[in-house]
C-alpha cells in the first residue's frame, strides 16, 4: 500500500507538471483544428489512421466553425454512418436533434495556420471503439492554453472494432507511435515536451507507448 499511494502521488505530479508548465506563459490562444490521414507503409499490416490536431493558431483566425461532425467524419464505420443517415432523413423530432447535436459549432477554428513557435505535445488515445473527438471540450481546453494536443481514434487490427485482447491493445500502441513520429518532426512540436493522455481503454495503450519511448515525460 505505500508502494501505490507513492506511485500515485508521482503520476498526479507528473500530470501536474504537465499542466502547467509552459515557460511561465499564462496566455491563451485561438484554437486551430485540422484532420490528417498518416500512413505507415512499413507495417505489415498497412494502416491509415486519422489525426485529429489542436493547436494555438497563429493570427487572426477567424469566427470558430469546427462542429461535431468534423469529428465523427473521420471515425464512423459504414453500419454506423447508416444509423445516423436514417435518423437524420427521417423528419422526426429525433432528425432535429440529431443535426442540432452534429451541426454545434465547438470553439477551434478549421484548417486555421500554424503556430510559428514550438509548443508542448499532449498525444491523446480515445477509448475503446471511440472517436478521436470524444474529449474536445479537454483539447480545446489545453490548445488554448499553449499546447499541441492530438488524438487517434480507436482501431483494431485490419480496422475493426477493439476487443479486449492484445492485439487490439498493440493495434492503438502502434497508431499511437505513428502519430508520435509523425508529429515530433512537424516545426511547431517541441520535441523535449511530450506527453501522452488516454482515457478508458486508450490509456492502456498510453502506458505501453510511454514504457517504450524515453522521449516521453509525461503519462
Amino acid at each position: 500500500l505505500p508502494r501505490l499511494g507513492t506511485m500515485k502521488l508521482y503520476t498526479s505530479l507528473l500530470l501536474i507538471f504537465a499542466l502547467i508548465t509552459q515557460n511561465g506563459d499564462t496566455s491563451t490562444y485561438p484554437i486551430g483544428f485540422r484532420l490528417l490521414t498518416i500512413t505507415d507503409s512499413t507495417n505489415s499490416s498497412f494502416r491509415n489512421v486519422p489525426l485529429g490536431i489542436w493547436y494555438p493558431t497563429s493570427g487572426n483566425p477567424g469566427k470558430p466553425d469546427v462542429v461535431i461532425a468534423e469529428y465523427l467524419q473521420s471515425h464512423l464505420r459504414s453500419d454506423e454512418h447508416l444509423v445516423l443517415s436514417t435518423i437524420a432523413t427521417n423528419n422526426s423530432a429525433d432528425s432535429v436533434t440529431l443535426w442540432q447535436t452534429l451541426n454545434k459549432p465547438l470553439g477551434a477554428v478549421a484548417n486555421g495556420a500554424f503556430p510559428q513557435t514550438k509548443y508542448p505535445l499532449i498525444l491523446y488515445a480515445a477509448s475503446m471503439n471511440a472517436d478521436l473527438g470524444e474529449n474536445y471540450e479537454l483539447m480545446e481546453h489545453l490548445a488554448k492554453h499553449g499546447y499541441i494536443v492530438s488524438a487517434i481514434s480507436s482501431f483494431g487490427p485490419n480496422y475493426q472494432r477493439l476487443k479486449f485482447d492484445l492485439p487490439s491493445v498493440k493495434a492503438q500502441e502502434t497508431d499511437m507511435r505513428m502519430a508520435l513520429d509523425y508529429l515530433i518532426n512537424q516545426p511547431y512540436v517541441d520535441a523535449d515536451k511530450i506527453g501522452v493522455m488516454g482515457f478508458s481503454y486508450g490509456a492502456l495503450s498510453a502506458v505501453r507507448l510511454a514504457t517504450k519511448n524515453p522521449n516521453i515525460k509525461a503519462l
